[in-house]
């Protein structure tokens, strides 16, 4: 007897759009749900992230969870927990690890009382201190990627079968998913499933199976494959025919099979995720060197870290510690505050890969939005916050007031982020345009300019949705922020001119003022009041021109200017801005388009638009410069 274990992840991100939860829900959750009530003796380990809890309650869909309800009646599904909004659990502080997968717990025990005993690891993202966190929670065994196995030096037969690790002493038992199977399933014909479990080696005790529940309607070109030409229930009806090969719960598994022995693994996810946290030339020269080297040789490679997408994607870093700094502010005793700062966890916007994430406006936004309504409940710190925000080594200035929170750096003397609490928005939630390895493929001409309409999964190359997108592949050589100092001989370089981000010295913080200068003698002054900023700026003669370059997450629309330039206005669903300054020479707006890849295909997003501020200079002299913001 072989036992095969189906475990299936279901996750819509906070801040995603309305309609694709429902095209989620309605093309592959439920679906795959009402069929499976057709094969009672196929059973499935299930996985809801608490966001899509969330929506389906916020919008009355009860059938997902009435379905539910029958096959937990049947002992057909067991629930798999996860952290409440899916965090990726290794970035939280160690009480936030326990915590939300403790209030998955109660949910889960709630709503449909049952108590679970297994983990969905966000992304499959392990690292060996989980362990630890993950048993305090209750919480007895979880999958990781076949992946990590392979690299702890496990061979391919030793990988039918569970293990046991530990950190300090706390155990958690982990199932080896495997790639051979999540990639027959569901683009295979169930006939190749069989003969792939035939042929394996005769003590094989468990084939385990963990995947996104996406893939079963809802990636390009899967549900004609999986529903409207059959492929679910055939392969449904497969395994119900072949009761040698029985499916199990995970919970019966790791209750009825001792596990193969004890092992440690090191940090690691999926083969792919460890691709995308590589630098673009990497990531291109590590799939070229897998492809040359034996199949039992290519896991003394080494792919990336997950970590280092936070040293990759200096957005993410900022996502990242901002919540941090959210939780040591937040009122946890408030329980919409706290949900706020749960809710700021999710993961989806904190990465980027063959999927948008990081590069999703709209995902970014939903996060900064929690932060800010975690950071307003009663009590917040308001004045001045000296302290190593960006942990870059350096301190950074965050003044916080009953209507802005703005963070200062050092280097620049720049913006790293602008909250306005009454609109709840990061106003500098832009994208830097970053060199990609899709992008390196596009330049070497590996692309497909348009479908073929086959099913295919979602690592099959490159499709472009839009020929257009080759007209701005643009990259940028600094982090786009906000009052960034340029200094330029002629107008003409200005696209090209890199910002001063030397280390600026602090002369005074205090009130509601801070006042930096550069090593080039430039002397800035932020007065924040009420719904104003206030910048005051003495610039050395040192060139031609001075250009204050700002980076706002704003619609493209929203923007105008005077006929003198002296005036930039904003209005757009309620919001207005206006920027005012004497003696500029000329206003330059650039729109922020990113070339982003995706599960559909690689297209154009919108993030932002940069505006330059150029003011002529007057040699050998200092040079008065007065910039007012007001919203």
């Amino acid at each position: 007897m072989k036992n095969l274990i189906l475990c299936i992840h279901n996750h819509q991100p906070v801040g995603n759009f309305k309609e694709v939860f429902l095209k989620a829900i309605y093309h592959s959750y439920l679906p795959f749900l009402e069929e499976l009530l057709n094969f009672p003796t196929v059973k499935v380990s299930l996985h809801t992230s608490g966001c899509l809890y969330e929506f389906m309650e916020d919008n009355n869909i009860n059938d997902y969870f009435d379905i539910i309800k029958t096959l937990l009646g049947r002992k057909q599904i067991e629930i798999v927990s996860g952290g409440i909004f899916e965090p990726l659990l290794f970035l939280l502080p160690d009480e936030d690890k326990v915590e939300a997968i403790k209030k998955m717990n109660s949910y889960i025990q709630n709503k449909f009382n049952f108590s679970p005993k297994g983990i969905w690891l966000t992304e499959r993202v392990w690292e060996p201190h989980l362990a630890k966190s993950i048993n305090q929670a209750g919480i007895e065994y979880t999958l990781i990627d076949d992946y990590a196995f392979r690299k702890a030096g496990l061979a391919e037969k030793d990988l039918f079968f569970y293990y046991i690790t530990e950190e300090e002493g706390y155990t958690l038992k982990v199932f080896p998913i495997l790639k051979k199977l999540r990639y027959l399933i569901p683009y295979h014909d169930p006939s190749e499933i069989i003969d792939f479990l035939e042929n394996a080696p005769e003590e094989s005790a468990i084939f385990t199976y963990g995947d996104d529940g996406e893939k079963f309607g809802l990636w390009p070109g899967t549900y004609d494959h999986v529903y409207k030409q059959g492929w679910l229930k055939k392969f449904l009806k497969t395994l119900s025919a072949h009761p040698e090969y029985q499916t199990l719960l995970l919970e019966e598994a790791a209750t009825l099979i001792p596990p193969k022995g004890r092992i440690y693994l090191s940090p690691s996810s999926y083969e792919e995720m460890e691709e995308w946290a590589l630098s673009p030339e990497d990531n291109l020269l590590f799939r070229k060197r897998k492809e040359k080297v034996e199949e039992s040789e290519k896991y003394s490679l080494r792919g990336g870290f997950f970590r280092q997408f936070m040293v990759k994607y200096p957005e993410a870093n900022k996502m990242h510690k901002r919540m941090l700094f959210a939780e040591s502010r937040v009122n946890k005793k408030d329980d919409s505050a706290y949900k706020h700062y749960l809710r700021s966890q999710c993961n989806c916007a904190y990465w980027h890969g063959i999927f948008g994430g990081l590069y999703l406006p709209h995902l970014r936004e939903a996060i900064y939005q929690e932060f800010i309504l975690a950071d307003k409940s009663e009590g917040r710190t308001t004045g001045w916050t000296i302290q190593d925000f960006d942990k870059d080594g350096r301190d950074e200035m965050i003044f916080s007031n009953h209507r802005y929170i703005l963070f200062f750096h050092k280097c620049g003397g720049r913006v790293l982020e602008w909250d306005d609490l009454r609109w709840n928005k990061n106003l500098t939630n832009v994208m830097t345009r970053y060199k990609e390895a899709y992008h390196l493929e596009m330049i070497q001409g590996n692309i497909n300019l348009q479908d073929d309409n086959s099913t295919k999964t979602i690592h099959d190359g490159l499709t472009i949705k839009d020929r257009s997108v080759l007209d701005h592949l643009h990259f940028d050589s600094y982090t786009k922020e906000c009052f960034l100092d340029h200094f330029l001989d002629s107008i003409e370089n200005l696209r090209n001119s890199v910002p001063d981000l030397s280390l600026y010295t602090v002369k005074a913080c205090g009130g509601n003022s801070l006042s930096l200068e550069s090593s080039q003698g430039l002397k800035k002054k932020y007065e924040i009041k009420d719904n104003q900023v206030f910048v005051q700026l003495e610039v050395p003669g040192i060139s031609n021109f001075y250009t204050c370059e700002l980076n706002l997450s704003l619609s493209e629309n929203g923007f105008s200017k005077n006929l003198s330039g002296s005036e930039i206005s904003y209005n757009q669903d309620g919001f207005s801005l206006f920027i005012k300054s004497d003696n500029i020479e000329s206003v330059y707006f650039e729109p922020l388009y990113s070339i982003s890849n995706s599960e559909s295909g690689i297209e154009k997003i919108y993030q932002g638009m940069t505006i330059y501020l150029v003011f002529p200079l007057k040699r050998n002299t200092p040079n008065k410069i007065n910039i007012l913001w007001e919203s």
